[in-house]
């Protein structure tokens, strides 16, 4: 994925999509997106949306999976959002964070400056 495209090639088909993405997830079955717009996208590997919801205003720095394939996100304005794997519900936390810490993910962990989340 680039900030603008994002690519796959799945049993010899290449698969494009145009798409300002701010950062992203891959899983064993599906890829995560969080875009420009505040929008989050659970595609497929042949690129199909599987699901997606809009939230208004935010800007995210981070993405993650916890162990039951819930999605968090980490907003820019100090919150993380929890949105469970089917999109039909997600939950909003107040979290300490500043858009311009740095951010690292890996695996259910999200790091930022000298903070740990970890994702159950």
């Amino acid at each position: 994925a680039s900030d603008n495209k994002i690519v796959s090639l799945n049993k010899g088909k290449y698969n494009a999509k145009d798409m300002l993405i701010q950062n992203y997830i891959v899983d064993d079955n599906f890829i995560y997106l969080a875009l420009l717009d505040g929008s989050v996208v659970k595609l497929d590997f042949d690129l199909n949306i599987v699901n997606n919801t809009k939230f208004k205003f935010a800007k995210f720095h981070a993405i993650a999976l916890d162990n039951q394939k819930n999605i968090y996100l980490l907003e820019s304005q100090g919150y993380v959002i929890k949105l469970s794997n089917d999109f039909k519900t997600s939950v909003v936390d107040s979290l300490p964070f500043f858009e311009d810490e740095k951010v690292f993910v890996s695996k259910n962990k999200i790091y930022f400056e000298n903070k740990l989340l970890k994702l159950d």
